[in-house]
């Protein structure tokens, strides 16, 4: 969620060229100069698609096109168009005085502070927050309303992660996977593209974040807020490796383009979400559940150091090139880190 565009790059685009930007920082790629400085060879660079997005009224937002800075308020995410804007701007200070404490979140122009307040426009008012205002991503995906919500819980904004989180409690399904993304308004896929099973992984890791964020005496109300989430995130995950090999069925996943096979970025989700699913379910008294997370878990992970690992890691087992998904299998999002990875 870039403060100066969120959502603008397409996520593969963006992952792709930050991959490429790290190796040839260690000298893995020859880097080509150009009018924007260097660029990996093979790589190119994406135009920005927006600046950010503003508020029109409490209600409504806009798209402020790429290069339009003029447009915003300075120092918010308000539309220079707005009728009224000092109620937006008590809000937006609001929300941020409502933030965790820290100096940043003081400071106009800071990565924090921007952060903030993207957040804010991308989530206030919607049942689910989404991943842009640009059309093609008005949208809540799984994997990217669990991080927006372990941000917000970090962030002091525990009561509007928990419902975000909770809108997956209520969507239809597709076999063992969510769909690949939601209307926030109605929980109902806006199209036919194929069901991602990383989803739910990815929920369960964030139902996790925010419940380690919670207060002592806030766990039992999130914990039941969370509850039909956390089930169905279960349920699904835990289908999705029942069968005999004990891998999931191949579908696309966060680069949301069709597959040959199994990818990394399918199964490092799942297992990262059923080892969080063990504490989850235990503490909502599945105890049984609890055990099978636990089971599943240490059986997919065997799995996928048996098929990733004497590769690197890399998208498919049989190579692929390097994927980011491979923090999936370390802190914050793994239990724990192992030297291989």
């Amino acid at each position: 969620m870039n403060a100066r565009g969120p959502g603008a790059v397409p996520r593969r685009a963006a992952l792709a060229a930050g991959v490429g930007f790290g190796i040839s920082g260690v000298g893995g790629y020859f880097a080509t100069r150009t009018d924007h400085g260097w660029l990996p060879a093979g790589f190119r660079r994406v135009p920005l698609r927006s600046e950010c997005v503003a508020w029109l009224t409490p209600s409504t937002r806009e798209l402020i096109p790429a290069g339009r800075t003029g447009d915003v308020v300075p120092g918010t995410r308000i539309s220079v168009r707005a009728d009224d804007w000092e109620p937006l701007a008590e809000r937006e200070a609001h929300f941020l005085a409502a933030s965790a404490s820290s100096p940043a979140v003081r400071e106009d122009g800071t990565l924090i502070r921007d952060a903030l307040l993207d957040l804010h426009v991308l989530s206030a008012g919607l049942r689910a927050p989404i991943g842009s205002y640009a059309w093609h991503w008005r949208y809540a995906w799984p994997r990217d309303v669990a991080h927006m919500a372990a941000a917000l819980a970090v962030a002091g904004h525990r009561g509007p992660a928990i419902e975000a989180l909770a809108f997956f409690g209520g969507v239809p399904v597709a076999g063992n996977c969510f769909h690949a993304r939601y209307r926030p308004d109605t929980g109902i896929p806006p199209d036919g593209r194929p069901p991602q099973a990383d989803g739910a992984g990815w929920l369960l890791w964030g139902c996790a974040m925010v419940l380690a964020a919670a207060r002592a005496g806030e766990r039992a109300g999130c914990l039941e807020r969370l509850r039909r989430t956390i089930e169905v995130a279960s349920d699904l995950a835990l289908a999705s490796v029942a069968g005999p090999s004990g891998l999931p069925e191949p579908t696309p996943d966060y680069w949301e383009l069709p597959v040959r096979g199994l990818t990394l970025g399918v199964v490092a989700p799942i297992a990262m979400g059923l080892h969080h699913g063990v504490a989850l379910n235990a503490a909502l008294g599945r105890a049984i559940d609890a055990e099978r997370c636990r089971g599943a878990a240490d059986r997919l992970t065997s799995r996928i150091w048996e098929l990733f690992a004497r590769n690197g890691f890399q998208r498919y087992p049989g190579g692929g090139g390097a994927d980011v998904i491979i923090t999936a299998l370390l802190p914050p999002y793994a239990p724990a880190g192992h030297p291989d990875v």
